[in-house]
């Protein structure tokens, strides 16, 4: 099931910080092999800063955190793939039962709705310019 998910998941051992379990789809999304991915963590394939502003590091261990207690955190977050391109996801985490701090991420790629929601911002900007000028005149 997690395999052929259309979206990349795996888990985050918070003892090391580390991803373990990547599908394939976390290995195409982070774009390296399974061997390296398992070297690495979400603070790793971030960038220093959100596009809100806020540290990295600092908004993924509140968001952690959150679900260490429980709560399902659903919300948007700015990755880096092996090449550094930035690419927009929406994030879901869990956590998993058990005695070892781990919680479940999957991942996916939101560039096209990124881009259309932008298309549709400019298009919105525009008609108001036209409605605006034509009720100036």
């Amino acid at each position: 099931m997690v395999e052929n998910a259309p979206e990349a998941i795996g888990i985050v051992d918070l003892t090391t910080g580390l991803f373990t379990d990547p599908n394939e789809n976390a290995v195409k999304l982070y774009g390296l092999p399974p061997e390296e991915l398992v070297k690495v963590g979400p603070a790793d394939m971030s960038p220093a800063s959100q596009p809100d502003g806020r540290n990295s590091v600092e908004k993924a261990m509140e968001k952690i955190n959150a679900a260490m207690q429980g709560e399902t955190q659903v919300f948007e977050w700015m990755h880096r793939n092996a090449r550094g391109e930035e690419i927009p996801c929406e994030i879901r985490l869990a956590r998993l039962p058990g005695s070892l701090p781990r919680v479940r991420f999957t991942a996916t790629d939101i560039s096209e709705r990124k881009k259309v929601q932008q298309t549709l911002q400019e298009s919105e900007a525009r008609y108001s310019a036209v409605v605006n000028q034509a009720s100036d005149g």
